[in-house]
């Protein structure tokens, strides 16, 4: 049995609604049916009940959603997910990745790679970096993920990955960077908001990539009502299109 810790970060879960905060003994957290003393969670196990909240582990859905600061569009769940699994990541790869963000799919790679796995992530934007490593630190282990503060098109400190993605705006002008630091046969993941944008980058990756697909997902959600079961009247729609390619072994001498 697991029990929560001092400086553990944990989801309070009331009414419907989730939280994330930390354990810090000297804090109180007040919700609509009661107040919890932090100190007095601290040593039982997750999942106990008090004053009618519940205190659970956070996943890493949780921490995406509730806990992780934002300075930017996150990657939803719903795709940060699918991406893992899509590009096949798995214990010791070494994986690229170009927009770091908030730092969301870069939590959700080192966890997938672990124990003896790298994510190598790069960022042109200073603020998104300093934001990022903090996620990175308070819910993850940033000794699994390396930060760039750096343009990769100003070059790429490492080479031979197993898999890439690429979260920017244009994702086309990159292509030919991202080719040569990736392992012949790997998976390239790509994600854009826009039609357009599928229309500029599918054209830069076919004579370079394979197996090329595009995708968006949708997520529905049901009401508990056993008696009135029916889906919820929203639901997590459009959030971003998904390209996915191999890359092919180019022989310039035959």
């Amino acid at each position: 049995m697991e029990y929560i810790k001092e400086n553990d970060y944990v989801i309070i879960y009331t009414s419907g609604k989730k939280y994330c905060i930390k354990v810090v003994p000297e804090k109180i957290f007040t919700t609509k049916t009661g107040v919890i003393k932090l100190s007095e969670i601290i040593g039982k196990p997750f999942g106990i009940e008090v004053n009618n909240n519940f205190v659970l582990k956070p996943t890493i859905e949780d921490i995406i959603l509730f806990g992780a600061i934002r300075d930017t569009q996150i990657i939803y769940p719903k795709d940060n997910f699918f991406i893992v699994s899509k590009l096949d990541i798995q214990h010791g790869f070494k994986v690229f990745e170009c927009g770091t963000g908030s730092g969301a799919l870069a939590l959700t790679l080192s966890r997938a790679v672990a124990p003896d796995g790298m994510v190598f992530t790069y960022e042109k934007d200073e603020k998104f970096v300093k934001n990022s490593k903090k996620n990175i630190e308070k819910f993850g282990d940033i000794n699994r993920v390396k930060i760039h503060f750096q343009d990769i098109k100003d070059g790429i400190d490492e080479k031979d990955f197993d898999a890439a993605f690429l979260d920017v705006k244009e994702p086309w002008e990159y292509l030919d960077i991202v080719y040569n630091i990736l392992k012949p046969s790997a998976m390239l993941g790509i994600i854009v908001p826009t039609v357009n944008q599928i229309s500029e980058v599918i054209p830069a990756m076919k004579s370079k990539f394979c197996d090329i697909e595009i995708m968006e997902l949708f997520q529905r959600y049901y009401k508990l009502n056993p008696y009135r079961m029916r889906p919820e009247d929203r639901m997590v729609g459009h959030t971003g299109y998904l390209i996915f390619g191999r890359k092919i072994f180019i022989n310039d001498n035959k």
